[in-house]
């Protein structure tokens, strides 16, 4: 079933020890995830959450340390494992710790597409994390407006659902600059429009990325300029930058091409797009980018300035870094 009924149905029942989640979208798996701890915590209290794999694979063993070490300041513990099958042993993990439950403690794994086998494996509830049908769209739209004292008449909904056809990330944020605008009345048709920016497709936001890699200084400003322009958060933009930085540096690393595509369990062409892309970049260049991105992940969490403008520098500080080194040598 789709998150969207899954949460309906979760209100006031009781919490499944595992959940197998397929779908590509973050948004509604934070979502499923954000729902299943809530209900935890109306069942026992303070709950701790765990999330493991979202960044890079983990092996079996950190798998079973993670569910091993007990809460200390709290009755329930939820643990998110995403792209189980990424790395070996976790399988092997995961059946050890589906026969030993306990209770307050739930397990939920998510695999970006189905892998043979594991809706049976574990005989859990499987919830789709990916894009809602439309009806379920509108309706979750209008549950989100809702929420935050967004009034919309008939035709406004339909603006703003045509407008996001399907970004949740998106669409919270432009809900919360309607909140912020403190609009009386219903906001109509027109105002939607007006107010609204549209979903910037995903084609876009990986532009913005591939710009990173090719180091097309004017390529990635305009791409990030647009892609910022269209509501993408700047937290959200630099963690596809320092992601796919990481991605490059384990390129640079990995011992042959078949190494790097087995690790990454990626499509071949887009494994042989990113080899390609880091022979571009020296080892020193992705130190230096990948120091400056977890920098910059602190100086956002403390609210230090402008995000914007903090993101726009820090690209350029990145690409005229690496052109200063091959000019100079240094």
């Amino acid at each position: 079933m789709h998150v969207i009924e899954a949460i309906d149905q979760l209100r006031g029942k009781a919490l499944a020890p595992i959940y197998v989640m397929f779908g590509e979208s973050d948004y509604w798996t934070d979502q499923w995830v954000n729902a299943v701890t809530e209900r935890a915590r109306e069942v026992y209290g303070d709950v701790e959450r765990v999330d493991l794999g979202r960044q890079e694979a983990v092996s079996g063993n950190q798998v079973l340390t993670a569910w091993n070490t007990p809460n200390l300041w709290g009755k329930a513990q939820v643990f998110c494992l995403d792209q189980v099958s990424r790395a070996s042993g976790v399988a092997e993990a995961l059946r050890a710790i589906a026969g030993h439950r306990a209770d307050g403690r739930h397990l939920l794994l998510r695999e970006r597409k189905p892998q043979p086998g594991s809706r049976r494996e574990f005989s859990a509830p499987v919830i789709e994390v990916g894009p809602p049908a439309a009806a379920r769209w509108r309706k979750w739209t209008a549950a989100m407006a809702g929420a935050r004292g967004v009034k919309l008449s008939t035709d406004g909904l339909g603006a703003l659902v045509r407008l996001i056809p399907q970004d949740g990330y998106h669409l919270e944020h432009e809900l919360e600059k309607m909140r912020l605008a403190d609009q009386k009345g219903l906001w109509t048709h027109e105002e939607v429009l007006a107010a609204v920016l549209p979903e910037m497709g995903e084609q876009a936001v990986w532009a913005v990325t591939d710009a990173l890699m090719t180091k097309d200084p004017a390529r990635l400003a305009g791409n990030l300029s647009r892609a910022l322009d269209q509501g993408k958060t700047p937290v959200m933009l630099l963690a596809l930058l320092g992601r796919q930085l990481a991605q490059l540096r384990r390129a640079r690393d990995a011992a042959s091409p078949a190494a790097f595509q087995a690790a990454e369990k990626l499509p071949d062409f887009v494994c042989r797009k990113i080899i390609q892309a880091a022979h571009h970049w020296s080892p020193e260049e992705l130190a230096t980018a990948i120091f400056w991105t977890a920098d910059l992940d602190r100086w956002f969490k403390q609210s230090l300035g402008d995000p914007r403008v903090a993101l726009t520098e820090y690209v350029v500080l990145i690409l005229s870094r690496g052109s200063h080194e091959r000019r100079t040598g240094s």
